[in-house]
């Protein structure tokens, strides 16, 4: 029994022994990777930022031209070389760009844009994703197609959108500033600072306005946006209304849902008060009613009993007639 026993503890001494071991394996096999891809990572971080800053791509182009982007850099061949099952997509001005059939074909990392529209003006950047939240961008681009109207009321906001805000990400010193109808450099500001509010609108804003974003470390600029700016009448107190509730429609909603609610307590209430008020206006009918009711019972009862007494006397003196009728016969026989 005790080499049975022995033996027993031996074995399990040894399945322990290589548990163990197995798992410090694993463990410092996860380090290793762990370790290696953060090299990994910081290697192509710097290749990225290499690339990006040699980068200068923007386009000025014409309605229904064609505009070709590719995604196909140095940093996202080597990005798929160190991570083979990398993903790679294409945004424009910061949101993820919405494929048309009609008009758009993405082949080959390369994106082709047909029958371009002034809304295809703005940022194009290609990006990377490596891992969940760990992604590069590893090519960008800036293009204006034409001319984009915008229009805004007199004495209202004039709201500027410059479409320069991933430049500002990618290269924190850089700066934007519009060239307005006057020809003067206006508004500059950060990059990632895309979008000017002008209050008070008038017409010497009407005109052509052009954003411009540059690089101050590496000098370079590109072009984002191009406006053309018409000044309207005012708008009506309800036209101002309508805009502010468009504006923000979460509170629009509380306030409309609130006023319907105290109408309905109000009709409610409101329905109260008249079913009492009938209520009182039938207990009041229904004793004039009772009143009247007992009144013409009451009269009733006098009217025949007048008429009984007025028989009784009728038959008085119908027999007092009688009476002094009959007399005189009697008095005759009696003679």
């Amino acid at each position: 029994m005790s080499s049975v026993a022995f033996v027993k503890c031996f074995i399990i001494t040894a399945f322990i022994k290589i548990f163990m071991t197995e798992n410090v394996l694993s463990k410092s096999v996860h380090h290793v990777a762990k370790r290696e891809t953060a090299v990994s990572t910081e290697e192509l971080d710097k290749l990225v930022k290499s690339t990006l800053l040699q980068m200068h791509l923007t386009y000025d182009l014409d309605p229904l031209d064609t505009m070709t982007l590719s995604c196909k850099t140095q940093a996202m061949v080597k990005a798929l070389e160190m991570f083979p099952f990398a993903e790679y997509r294409w945004l424009h001005n910061s949101k993820s760009l919405k494929l048309q059939p009609t008009r758009m074909v993405y082949k080959l990392e390369r994106l082709t844009i047909n029958n371009l529209i002034p809304q295809d003006s703005g940022s194009y950047h290609c990006v990377v994703e490596i891992e969940p939240n760990k992604q590069f961008v590893v090519a960008i681009y800036s293009a204006v197609i034409g001319i984009q109207e915008q229009s805004v009321a007199k004495e209202q906001i004039l709201k500027l959108d410059c479409r320069s805000q991933e430049f500002g990400k990618l290269f924190p010193k850089a700066v934007r500033y519009w060239i307005g109808p006057n020809g003067k450099r206006l508004y500059e500001k950060p990059a990632s600072e895309h979008v000017e509010s002008i209050p008070n609108a008038d017409e010497r804003l009407a005109g052509m306005w052009t954003c411009y974003t540059e690089d101050v470390d590496v000098p370079r600029k590109w072009k984002t946006a191009r406006l053309k700016i018409v000044v309207g009448t005012p708008q009506s107190k309800f036209q101002k209304t309508l805009k502010l509730a468009k504006a923000h429609k979460p509170e629009t909603l509380a306030i409309l849902m609130s006023i319907v609610f105290i109408i309905f307590v109000m009709c409610q209430m409101l329905i109260g008060l008249i079913e009492k008020k009938e209520k009182r206006m039938k207990d009041e009918v229904e004793k004039i009613q009772n009143v009247l009711n007992f009144r013409d019972e009451h009269k009733s009862g006098t009217d025949s009993g007048s008429e009984t007494n007025n028989g009784n006397e009728e038959d008085d003196d119908s027999e007092s007639d009688s009476s002094d009728v009959e007399t005189p016969l009697v008095k005759a026989r009696k003679v």
